[in-house]
């Protein structure tokens, strides 16, 4: 195989992700090793759940207890987690991490347990949100 090859001669590659990959640029294979994503998550950007946030911030908490699973409609459930963390004057502030059509995430988190959860910190109605965030238990 040569740098100049085609990246449908890659396996995988058919049409449709030929066309995709070419919609990027993408048409032979050194195109794809040479290929750098254009966009980096920086998650040691630290953030607090007391402060709404326009980009992506990681946030330490700790799970208070076991999050509950609710089914809106047939092909559509939410996980919520109640979380805590200690603010900036010692006191604790809780915020929910929301987790969309993830019903498996019911039986991975333990309360008293610290994650990390990377994402936007927003408020809405007076409660502190996090939306499908990555997640990364401490330690």
């Amino acid at each position: 195989m040569d740098l100049e090859d085609s990246v449908r001669t890659l396996a995988g590659v058919g049409p449709k992700r030929q066309e995709a990959l070419a919609a990027r640029g993408i048409e032979t294979v050194g195109d794809l090793l040479t290929f750098f994503p254009t966009k980096y998550i920086d998650r040691s950007v630290m953030g607090t759940l007391e402060e709404e946030t326009e980009s992506s911030v990681t946030v330490e908490a700790v799970v208070v207890k076991k999050g509950t699973l609710r089914r809106i409609r047939r092909n559509l459930s939410l996980f919520v987690l109640s979380v805590e963390e200690q603010g900036e004057d010692g006191s604790a502030v809780k915020g929910e991490v929301t987790f969309f059509n993830q019903p498996w995430l019911k039986d991975v988190f333990k309360a008293d347990d610290t994650y990390y959860f990377h994402g936007r910190v927003v408020h809405k109605n007076g409660r502190r949100i996090i939306y499908n965030p990555p997640i990364r238990p401490q330690g």
